[in-house]
This record gives structure tokens, C-alpha cells and sequence, in this order.
């Protein structure tokens, strides 16, 4: 059995530049199952349940590949992180691995209000589709249903980061049997592939262009379904062992939704024309009738829960992100005291959690879902480059890392870099391109 490493203190040691230390501190509670779960909490959710739709609207049939090819992408980023969340266990985890790759303090904040940006935008983008299947359940307006499940899900990231992550545990078994139940449903329709994979290689042979940029338009769309293990990083002052569990919870995060979304697409496409998905505002209900036939209204409530717990993890990510670079002395003297306020008896930070609730139910009031979903996947794109180079200036400076450290080899951030990079500027250009 390896030895257990020590526990950290409850915040960051102190340096040169950092904030004056609050009275009192985040509590550490998450042990490696409930870090596993808030990470799948923050990915599973609105990408697959919403999007899938969109992405077999520009793949087609090969909408699978389009998840896997995403998830490989991501791969070496996620690694990158696992490293990063290592040497660095704070809050504000991005922000704080840009500083140790490149100094100063512009771009590290701007790394964290990026962060910031991204949770924020992800989160009204999850609610502004969480408000129709709200809508379908009781006659309310659409701006009422997203103040209502804004306020109710910035109550209980205040409650307690042991409770809301609890709750999001909870709902995060909840998501995954409804995509269980999803693939269970739609598995018969599997025998009918054979058939259906000669029309599919068809579209290579007459048109290679177009099918393979369909392919990766789908992969940037799915890219969105995976955004989450990151958010790790920023509750690391809450992780009873982040040395040992942050990289096993990054990991298993990365590989749970993988074989998840490949193999719930792959039952899609089969189930449902992908035209007909790619017209639907609610794909995995259409899934789930085509095959059950009943109880459709019954799914989308199931649906809907599962959706708004992704928002949920994103309000907490915020919080702690703009809590952390207060932890760093980031923030004028006045803002620092604000932003590292924390509940005496929820040890939550109480005012960050406000302004970044607030933030989501304005931006969930004002914008359009599918604009959303596309900045916040350039935002999180960008942010994972900056980590990438970060850590490959890190690694360049030579020494051993610190005890405890997950070492990975230089190559693999700089690959990272490559493929956000790449990435991001393929999206850019379907986004700008007209039509």
C-alpha cells in the first residue's frame, strides 16, 4: 500500500505578494470518489444531453468519432493540468500555473478572469437551455425559470462545498443512468449499423472534404460536452489529498465521459436519423421515444435535473477561481477582502459565489444558447494553450519537481499547445465563415 501524503494546510504557504490570509479558510472535504464525481458532475451535462443533436447534424453517422477525436485532443491538456494541479494545489489553479510559467501578474489574472468568463458563460448557456425543458413542466416564462433555478442552485453552492458537491454527486448518478438508460433503450437499433455504414463511407468517397471537416466542425461542438475535469483544479484547497487524488480524478473524469458520449452517440446516429437529432432541441428524449416509446415527458425531467447540475459545479468553479487570485493578492486591497470573504459556519466563499451567480442569471437573461456554447469553448481553448505553454516553460527551466509532483514528459504540453491551438482556430473560422 503507498503511503498516504501529508495534508496541506488549508490555503496556500505564503509568498512574496500574496493576500493577507482570512480568518478563516476553505475546508477540506472531497476525497477521491466525490472529486471523481464533481468532475463528472461539470462534464456530463448539457454538451451531450443538448448538443449531440448539433454534432450529428455536421458529422453525421460518424458523430462517435467527432467525441473520441475530441477526447484524444484534450488528452495531452489534461495531462498537462494533472502535472500542474500537483505542483501548484490552490485555488485560482489556472491563473496561479500561468504565473509559475511566465511571472508577473497581467496575464495570470487574465488567465483567471478567463476561467471565470468560460464557468460563467458555460453556466448560462446550460440554464438558457435548461429553461425550456422547464417550460415543458410548468407554464412559466423563460426568464422567471432561469432566476428560479439560478438563485436555487447559487443557495446551495453557498450551502457548503461538502453538501453542494454531496448534491452534485447525487444528481452526477442520476446522468449517467439516464445515459445508461439511453444506450439500454436505443442498444437494439445497434444490429441495424451494417446496413447503415455503407451509405456512411459513401459520403467519404464522393465528398473526402467535406466529410472529414464535418468530422472535426462535430469534434469542436464536442469539445464543449468534455469541458470540466479542469474545474479540478480550482477546488484543490478543498481536496483532503490533492497529490494523490487530483490526478486519478483528472484522469478517470477524461475516461468516464469518453466511453460515455462514443458509446450514447454511437446509439443516437443508429436510433435516429442524424437530420432529425440535428433538428431536435431535445435529442436524447427523441433517443429515448424512438426506442421506449413512452414516458418521454418523464425523461426530459430526468434531463433537466441532470442539465442544471452542470451549471451548479460551474457557479462553485467561478467562486473559487475569483476567492483564489484574492488567496494571491491580485486584486486591490479593498477587492481582495471582498473576494476572500468566506461564511464563518459554511466556509464557502460567500461574496465570490454572489457576484458569480448574479453573473450567470444576467448573461442566462440577455444571450442566445448557441453563441454561448461557442465562447465558451474559445475561452476554455485559449486557457488550456496558456496552461500548455506555461507548464512547457516550467519543465524547460530544468530540476527535479516537487515531492508529490505527477511528472509528465515536455513533449506532451507542448502537443497540447499544438492541438488547442489548432483547434480553437478551426473553430474561429467555422464561426466567422458565413453562412
Amino acid at each position: 500500500m503507498s503511503e498516504t501524503p501529508p495534508r496541506l494546510p488549508s490555503g496556500p504557504a505564503p509568498s512574496p505578494g500574496a493576500g493577507p490570509e482570512p480568518a478563516t479558510t476553505l475546508r477540506r472535504a472531497l476525497s477521491l470518489p466525490l472529486l471523481v464525481f464533481y468532475g463528472l458532475g461539470t462534464t456530463i451535462g448539457a454538451g451531450i444531453f443538448v448538443l449531440v443533436g448539433k454534432i450529428a447534424g455536421e458529422a453525421g453517422m460518424f458523430a462517435p468519432l467527432s467525441f473520441a477525436l475530441a477526447s484524444l485532443l484534450m488528452a495531452p491538456s489534461a495531462f498537462a493540468y494533472a502535472e500542474f494541479a500537483t505542483r501548484n494545489p490552490f485555488s485560482a489553479g489556472e491563473a496561479v500555473y500561468v504565473h509559475s510559467g511566465f511571472g508577473g501578474r497581467a496575464l495570470p489574472m487574465l488567465t483567471g478572469f478567463l476561467v471565470v468568463a468560460a464557468g460563467i458563460v458555460s453556466s448560462a448557456t446550460i440554464m438558457r437551455g435548461a429553461a425550456g425543458y422547464f417550460r415543458d413542466l410548468v407554464a412559466v416564462p423563460a426568464s422567471f425559470a432561469i432566476v428560479v433555478m439560478t438563485a436555487t442552485l447559487g443557495a446551495v453552492a453557498l450551502w457548503g462545498i461538502g453538501q453542494s458537491v454531496r448534491v452534485a454527486a447525487l444528481v452526477t448518478l442520476l446522468e449517467i443512468g439516464a445515459l445508461l438508460v439511453v444506450f439500454v433503450v436505443g442498444a437494439p437499433s445497434l444490429g441495424d449499423l451494417a446496413s447503415l455504414v455503407p451509405a456512411a463511407t459513401g459520403r467519404f468517397v464522393l465528398d473526402p472534404a467535406a466529410a472529414t471537416t464535418g468530422i472535426l466542425v462535430g469534434a469542436f461542438l464536442a469539445f464543449y460536452a468534455f469541458i470540466g475535469f479542469e474545474d479540478l483544479a480550482n477546488i484543490a484547497e478543498e481536496a483532503i489529498a490533492p497529490h494523490r487524488d487530483l490526478p486519478r480524478a483528472i484522469v478517470a473524469t477524461l475516461v468516464i465521459t469518453t466511453l460515455l458520449y462514443v458509446s450514447v452517440s454511437l446509439v443516437a446516429v443508429a436510433a435516429v436519423d442524424p437530420e432529425a437529432l440535428a433538428k431536435s432541441e431535445a435529442p436524447m428524449s427523441l433517443v429515448f421515444g424512438s426506442g421506449a416509446g413512452f414516458a418521454q415527458k418523464s425523461f426530459s425531467t430526468v434531463i433537466l435535473i441532470a442539465v442544471v447540475n452542470g451549471a451548479l459545479i460551474q457557479i462553485i468553479m467561478a467562486a473559487r477561481v475569483l476567492y483564489g487570485m484574492g488567496r494571491q493578492g491580485w486584486y486591490p486591497e479593498k477587492v481582495t477582502s471582498i473576494m476572500t470573504s468566506v461564511g464563518r459556519h459554511t466556509r464557502t466563499p460567500t461574496a465570490a459565489t454572489l457576484i458569480a451567480t448574479f453573473l450567470v442569471a444576467a448573461l442566462a437573461l440577455s444571450f442566445d444558447l448557441s453563441r454561448l456554447a461557442t465562447a465558451a469553448a474559445a475561452t476554455t481553448l485559449l486557457v488550456f494553450a496558456l496552461i500548455d505553454i506555461a507548464l512547457f516553460r516550467v519543465k524547460g527551466r530544468g530540476g527535479s519537481p516537487p515531492p508529490g509532483a505527477f511528472p509528465i514528459p515536455r513533449w506532451v504540453p507542448a502537443l497540447g499547445a499544438v492541438f488547442s491551438l489548432g483547434f480553437l482556430g478551426l473553430g474561429l473560422f467555422e464561426w466567422l465563415s458565413p453562412g
